[in-house]
């Protein structure tokens, strides 16, 4: 009797890590094959806009921010300031964001107030030379609509928000540049 119920419990655990594994590659499949257009078949999701808190710091202010806008390129970049490859990103993120018609907005994943404080948000900010809006998802919403689960994590957006291109990693500039022209 007790082999049985073992084997049912593992045969209930493999169906819902299957169900794991198909969600989350009907996720990617909305959003991006990895190289900046949608899967084939797929469909190109939008995000919703969002309310996030921004810090005071070069390149944003202190308050609140609708993101994404409607009308423009929007690039969403996650990152924490624990994680070494987003420090190494900044200097890509930087050299793209000065040459390139897009509206740039880096969102720490961290839980601030409990992990981290807006100050070390903003000292990392500066430490690392960025200049354009830096912010918090509080609700996961944008983090959520992206699949978002690891940083550096980079979505590009076109005009309409449909999302062009969204994975995890740092990208070249190459690379970023050219997802940002095809957006």
């Amino acid at each position: 009797m007790q082999r049985r119920e073992l084997l049912a419990g593992l045969g209930g655990a493999g169906v819902l890590a299957g169900g794991v594994v198909i969600a989350r590659t009907d996720a990617s499949d909305r959003l991006s094959a990895g190289n900046g257009e949608p899967k084939a078949g797929g469909t190109a999701s939008t995000v919703p806009r969002t309310r996030i808190e921004t810090f005071d710091a070069p390149g944003s202010e202190a308050g609140y921010r609708e993101v994404p806008e409607r009308g423009g390129v929007t690039v969403l970049e996650f990152f924490a300031t624990t994680c070494d490859v987003c420090a190494a990103y900044m200097e890509t993120l930087r050299a793209v964001e000065r040459d390139v018609d897009a509206t740039f907005v880096s969102i720490t994943v961290e839980v601030v107030g409990t992990t981290v404080d807006r100050e070390t948000v903003a000292d990392w900010w500066r430490d690392h030379e960025g200049d354009w809006t830096v912010g918090v998802d509080d609700d996961l919403t944008l983090s959520t609509a992206l699949n978002a689960a690891s940083v550096p994590f980079t979505a590009v957006l076109d005009e309409s928000n449909a999302v062009v291109y969204a994975d995890n990693g740092a990208m070249t500039e190459d690379t970023l540049r050219d997802t940002i022209a095809r957006a």
